[in-house]
């Protein structure tokens, strides 16, 4: 008898802009993946400034998400540098994952 378990290859999307306008549509930054066991997300703004920290997100858990403002205020239109870390689900071992990019 031999189980063959399929977990899908490590998967990452993050958009590269989204509309905070309360409208209903893409009004939060939101990172979708599989096989995430853990993630970590940072964003700063052009001067370096932390404006926003989330930890603890899983697969697809869409309750988690930056809403585009920075001590309850909306940010200004611009552009956001994100770091974020993720630590894969595998069965045998944890893949790690580090990248920066920026977000409009």
């Amino acid at each position: 008898f031999v189980l063959v378990l399929e977990c899908g290859e490590p998967y990452i999307f993050i958009p590269t802009g989204f509309t905070p306008d309360e409208d209903g549509l893409n009004d939060e930054l939101e990172v979708y993946g599989n096989n995430i066991n853990e993630m970590h997300l940072v964003i700063y703004d052009r001067w370096g400034e932390l404006i926003y920290t989330g930890s603890g997100f899983r697969n697809n858990d869409l309750t988690q998400g930056w809403d585009g403002t920075f001590r309850g205020e909306p940010v200004e239109l611009g552009v956001y540098v994100y770091v974020i870390e993720v630590v894969f689900d595998f069965i045998i071992k944890g893949e790690y994952c580090e990248t920066k990019e920026e977000i409009e």
